[in-house]
């Protein structure tokens, strides 16, 4: 639930979150991890709502004696720099933020800049995807990819450096389209690309190719508008689903069948297509 909980902090202000080694104080439970959430001046009421929620939740002890709050003083940013480094992705993609000069003759270098918004390739959601839209683009021809929920861009602008003409992401919040444009800049991409924050039901384009990394419930939300912006060979791809949600998510698509899941750290990734083919 360490993602959950991340959640939680940053809707309380929390600039960002990260998981750290097992939890130890709590011997008896298993399973635990340390969280640890950065504000930059929290007050009192913000870290007490949040614990509030968190202990309702079960995310934390109701004693709160797994809770630490610290003061941090002149943190360097070069050690915020070195929480990320270079990703290898698949078979081709190497993952880098702006600042690496690491590179590899063999794969693709593809520069991501960690920020607000969600994705730079380290968690196991934006990793399953980015594994199945490599793997779909060797099998295949994918000219036009779809991107909901696209947050930094990193579905988007992977597809692009793998072959696809064109690629379009969407995402309901502006910061994430914001900094989207501002990794396709840090690739050199100009052309063949547009993020924004249109809605699903307003997209009139069919897609060869269309990945949703988003929460399980969503998912089952868009399952009336997804399928219908695929090409007629189209493939969808799905994820953010935990494995217990992925019976319930692939009932919601009727009209599709499932021909790949994998699992990655906890997470479920599938791609499906029309029963038809």
């Amino acid at each position: 639930m360490a993602d959950e909980a991340a959640g939680v902090l940053v809707a309380y202000g929390g600039l960002g979150c990260a998981v750290r080694e097992p939890f130890r104080a709590a011997p008896t439970k298993s399973g635990w991890v340390k969280l640890d959430g950065f504000f930059e001046k929290p007050c009192r009421s913000q870290l007490r709502n949040a614990l509030a929620l968190l202990r309702r939740c079960q995310m934390v002890s109701a004693n709160g004696a797994d809770v630490e709050v610290k003061t941090i003083r002149d943190f360097p940013a070069s050690r915020w720099m070195r929480q990320f480094k270079p990703l290898t992705v698949g078979r081709r993609l190497l993952i880098v933020p702006p600042w690496s000069k690491a590179s590899s003759g063999r794969r693709l270098r593809l520069v991501i800049k960690p920020g607000r918004a969600f994705g730079t390739g380290h968690h196991p959601t934006t990793c399953g995807v980015l594994r199945m839209v490599e793997a779909e683009m060797e099998r295949r021809k994918i000219d036009q990819l779809l991107d909901v929920g696209t947050g930094s861009g990193i579905i988007a602008l992977a597809a692009r450096i793998l072959g696809a003409k064109y690629v379009a992401g969407i995402d309901s919040d502006p910061v994430a389209v914001e900094e989207a444009y501002e990794n396709a800049a840090l690739n050199k991409i100009d052309e063949g690309v547009r993020f924004s924050s249109a809605r699903l039901s307003g997209i009139r384009r069919k897609f060869d190719l269309i990945a949703a990394n988003i929460f399980a419930s969503t998912l089952i939300d868009l399952a009336p508008m997804l399928p219908a912006r695929l090409g007629r060979d189209g493939r969808l791809i799905l994820s953010g689903i935990q494995p217990r949600e992925a019976r319930k998510v692939l009932k919601g698509y009727p009209a599709l069948r499932c021909l790949r899941m994998r699992r990655e750290r906890g997470w479920v990734t599938m791609l499906l297509a029309r029963r038809y083919e």
